[in-house]
């Protein structure tokens, strides 16, 4: 089976979103792109990965695997970019932050 790291960045920007267009505008690409790139992903899954009902988007069995997938692979490249970076000696890593607004 063969994927791209970006098949996989925009189909977990779409699960998470739940839309293609709100995907596409995060990653800065057309909504064409992000349909297109998740079609050629399913075909290789061979499995449906969204169920669309009415407008909108929910992620089927092999989708919430593939979704969960993502995360651990994601995670996974983050800790090994922390772990060369302290072999470099560079302090590096993300830095997320969260604001509430009242």
């Amino acid at each position: 089976m063969r994927v791209t790291w970006n098949q996989l960045r925009l189909f977990e920007a779409v699960a998470r979103r739940q839309s293609f267009t709100r995907a596409a505008e995060e990653l800065f690409v057309v909504q064409p792109t992000v349909s297109a790139q998740i079609k050629q992903l399913t075909e290789t899954v061979g499995l449906p990965l969204f169920e669309h009902v009415s407008k909108k988007i929910f992620l089927t069995d092999a989708g919430r695997e593939l979704h969960q997938t993502c995360r651990e692979l994601f995670d996974a490249w983050d800790r090994f970019e922390m772990r060369i970076a302290d072999l470099k000696g560079v302090k590096e890593g993300r830095l997320r932050i969260a604001m509430v607004t009242t």
